[in-house]
């Protein structure tokens, strides 16, 4: 019995030395997980239950907004769509009125030329401005193509206002301006174009 209990005293100390560096080993290497999980285990818990619940109410909110989006959206479309289609509608093609801005250009280059001429400002009057005008209309320059109407040039001065467009008068009345407005018409009557062009004194 003696010689038993020295033996486990002498082996005693060894076992524990031999532990010791098995235990430091554990440490270095994530000895204490076993403790740390415990604790691992309700946090993980309590995440899933959030996540769940976040992507939840993430996938309501998302379908709610979707479903407003796409009602806003056709809403704002149908508007569109209508009130473009109606302006289509009444609005001449594109065709006609470049073929009624060139006629109107065409026309008014016509007109300003006669200010060059050797009377000047003052042979500029209603009688001579448009050489378009009867009996110098037949000539080709003057001539529109069908459905096409150049309607008779407006020359006025002072406190005169034009027959058609808008009523203002030239400059204020100004006597040393004189103004000339064209306006051309196209197919079912529709006013195609309309140029202002004012004559000085100098």
């Amino acid at each position: 019995m003696r010689h038993e209990g020295a033996a486990r005293q002498l082996r005693g100390p060894r076992q524990q030395r031999h532990h010791h560096p098995e235990r430091q080993r554990r440490a270095a290497h994530g000895g204490r997980q076993s403790r740390d999980r415990k604790g691992d285990r309700p946090v993980s818990a309590v995440s899933r239950q959030v996540s769940v619940v976040h992507r939840r109410s993430c996938a309501g909110v998302s379908l709610i907004e979707v479903i407003v989006f796409i009602v806003i959206t056709a809403v704002v479309v149908v508007g569109l769509v209508a009130g473009m289609s109606g302006a289509v509608r009444t609005a001449p093609v594109p065709r006609e009125m470049h073929q009624g801005l060139q006629l109107a250009q065409g026309r008014m280059e016509l007109i300003l030329a006669q200010r060059s001429l050797p009377a000047g400002f003052a042979g500029f009057t209603a009688a001579t401005f448009d050489p378009c005008a009867p009996p110098g209309g037949a000539q080709e320059a003057c001539l529109a193509p069908t459905n096409y109407t150049v309607v008779a040039p407006c020359f006025y001065t002072g406190a005169g206002t034009c027959a058609f467009g808008a009523a203002n008068t030239c400059m204020g009345g100004l006597v040393d301006y004189k103004c000339v407005r064209v306006r051309v018409t196209g197919p079912g009557g529709a006013t195609l174009a309309e140029l202002d062009a004012m004559v000085a004194n100098y």
